[in-house]
């Protein structure tokens, strides 16, 4: 007979796992600006390291930080399709990204362009 989990308890374990990826996107949300440590997080959800990340890994398929990062670029990739900034530079240190080359190839990564093309882009819808 193989070990399984009962499924009730299963069930609980997820709820568990989806009210703690719950709370902390509420948080996350309020820092899209700035960094916040994994650490920092947990502390104020009152979870482990290890739990938060089991529980972002199930829900999201990806680790807390790596969440974060798509959250930030997919607010400058909106932001900037919008043309809400009239430079890249602008809108990526209003999401937190200092670094302007690995900002470039996060972005291009996600979303197959560069964020001055999708600036250039917005321009040009706008003009037209």
């Amino acid at each position: 007979m193989a070990n399984t989990v009962p499924t009730t308890r299963l069930r609980k374990i997820n709820a568990r796992r989806a009210r703690v990826v719950d709370q902390a996107e509420a948080l996350l949300a309020g820092y899209l600006g700035e960094p916040i440590a994994t650490e920092d997080l947990c502390a104020v959800i009152g979870v482990s390291e290890v739990t938060l990340r089991s529980a972002f890994q199930r829900v999201h398929g990806v680790t807390p930080g790596h969440y974060m990062l798509r959250e930030r670029l997919a607010r400058v990739h909106e932001a900037l399709e919008q043309g809400e900034f009239m430079n890249v530079a602008a809108a990526a240190t209003e999401y937190g990204f200092f670094d302007s080359g690995l900002f470039a190839t996060c972005y291009k990564q996600q979303f197959g362009e560069y964020p001055a093309d999708t600036l250039k882009n917005a321009l040009v819808r706008r003009v037209s």
